[in-house]
């Protein structure tokens, strides 16, 4: 089963020093560091020295009833 998790990282962009730092949802198999900090590897190969801050399961979609 997916889930899907908001993540707070930082990062530096190849080959500079200056850290950055962002947040935001990805789709994961499981919920741990190791599996969001693959999935960010992933999605932004030129990233390097990533680090995951923190991370939540993110709240379901409100659905609307008989749509």
């Amino acid at each position: 089963m997916s889930l899907t998790v908001h993540v707070e990282y930082q990062y530096c962009q190849h080959g500079r020093k200056t850290v950055q730092t962002g947040s935001d949802l990805v789709t994961v198999d499981e919920h741990t560091d190791r599996a969001v900090l693959s999935v960010l590897r992933l999605l932004h190969p030129h990233w390097e020295a990533i680090k995951v801050l923190s991370s939540s399961l993110a709240a379901p979609p409100e659905t609307t009833p008989g749509v």
